[in-house]
């Protein structure tokens, strides 16, 4: 995957980022701290669900079956996709996210190349 370009919040800090980034019918996400680590990947509908619920403040519940986010006892949080992938974010990176979400920042419009 590091043939696609990857859109990042505007609030994000030191360049340690959720990156995002929609190809054909998929939406991929990734930690800029480990960009070979692997991604997460959703449709676009998962995708949708996921920005709606951190539009709504529900982000930290379970996303439709595609998405569970996991506060950890070191203040991390992992974020786990529908089929048990997980990355681990500091509480700011996700903080950046959620505030990029909000603003737009990852709408399918915006990630796609």
């Amino acid at each position: 995957m590091s043939e696609l370009v990857w859109v990042r919040s505007s609030r994000c800090i030191d360049g340690s980022c959720v990156e995002v980034r929609a190809e054909d019918d998929l939406v991929y996400v990734r930690d800029s701290k480990d960009p070979d680590g692997g991604a997460i990947v959703y449709t676009r509908e998962q995708w949708q669900r996921v920005l709606d619920a951190v539009r709504e403040d529900e982000w930290v519940d379970a996303v439709a079956g595609c998405t569970t986010w996991v506060d950890a006892a070191d203040g991390s949080i992992a974020w786990i996709g529908g089929d048990g992938s997980i990355l681990w974010f500091i509480r700011e990176e996700i903080d950046a996210f959620v505030q990029g979400a909000k603003r737009g920042e990852f709408d399918l419009a915006v990630t796609r190349g």
